[in-house]
Order: structure tokens, then C-alpha cells, then sequence
């Protein structure tokens, strides 16, 4: 046997959907910009609001430590179904051309009460692909407060960070998706 050994490397990731609620004056305009090419282009119309479903992860690295072949969690060991905890953080921003946001919310997604429209309509995958690795036990408790940007102008920026517990049916194994 030689001194080296090869290292496997598991990276997996559990997953939660934000919903946010844009409030709009009522007229008739569908166009909606992102800062990022990661947030949603499109969104849920409904009256005068807006639905918008962002997704955010929390990623746990795993390595065998070489040696005896025992997987090694890093970022304080955090890793899937052990009822851990960790900060998912990313900052949307939604530009709505010719238009004046009245108001901002945001909270977790939850299918089936929220509807599967709301999720599908906003973004170009579906909620199937994604059901399996959201995280079982992350709550609206669980969002830190956040300042509420661009009310009153056309733009808004949404810095979440959000502490989700990393527990999901089927964590995500982003490893296999590169």
C-alpha cells in the first residue's frame, strides 16, 4: 500500500426557498431585471404583488483524512441530517423598470401551503428538482432582520441570511452536478 492515499471529497448542500413579496402600483409591465444571473429573472404576478422564489444553500465539505479512510467535515464539522445548524447568506436585487416598490417581505417558501405557481413561475426549474434537499425544520423564525431597501424607488436590494437547520430528506451531492 502506498503513503498517499487518493482523498474523496463530498460536497452536499441542503436547500431553502425564500418567497419574497414585492408590493407594485397596478399597471400593466412584466419586466423585471437581476443584478446577478443567479436571481430569478421572472416572477408571480398576482394584483399588485409580486413572488418571487429565490433559492439559497448552506455547503458542508466532507474529505476522507487520508489515513483510515473517515470522513472529515469542514466548517466546525458541520454536516447533513445531524440536526445542525448554519448561516445560508446571499443578497438579491430586483430592478422593476418604470415602477415604485411600496413594500418588501421575505419568507421561506413552503410547499404545499405556499402555491407550486409561485415557485415554477419565477424560476426556470421546478419545485421537484429541488424538494428532496430543502431543509425539514428551517422556519420564517429563522431569517435575520433585514433592512428594507429601495421602497419608494424601482430597485430593491434583499440582503437574507437565513439559519437553516441542514437537515432534508436528500441532501444535495453538489459534487455531482459539476
Amino acid at each position: 500500500m502506498g503513503m498517499r492515499s487518493k482523498l474523496k471529497r463530498i460536497v452536499t448542500a441542503t436547500m431553502v426557498g425564500m418567497l419574497f413579496f414585492l408590493q407594485l402600483p397596478l399597471f400593466q409591465n412584466d419586466v423585471v431585471q437581476a443584478a446577478t444571473e443567479i436571481t430569478p429573472l421572472k416572477y408571480y404576478k398576482d394584483k399588485n404583488y409580486r413572488y418571487l422564489v429565490g433559492m439559497m444553500y448552506y455547503e458542508m465539505w466532507g474529505s476522507t483524512d487520508g489515513q483510515g479512510g473517515e470522513l472529515v467535515w469542514t466548517d466546525g464539522g458541520r454536516q447533513p441530517n445531524k440536526g445542525m445548524r448554519g448561516d445560508a447568506k446571499f443578497t438579491y436585487k430586483f430592478q422593476f423598470p418604470n415602477r415604485t416598490i411600496k413594500n418588501v417581505e421575505a419568507r421561506i417558501y413552503n410547499y404545499p401551503g405556499d402555491p407550486v405557481e409561485y415557485f415554477e413561475e419565477s424560476r426556470s426549474d421546478t419545485y421537484e428538482e429541488y424538494q428532496k434537499a430543502i431543509s425539514s425544520g428551517t422556519s420564517d423564525s429563522d431569517i435575520r432582520s433585514f433592512q428594507k431597501q429601495g421602497i419608494g424607488t424601482d430597485t430593491t436590494t434583499i440582503p437574507i441570511t437565513v439559519n437553516m437547520l441542514l437537515d432534508a430528506p436528500r441532501p444535495k451531492n453538489v459534487k455531482q452536478e459539476q
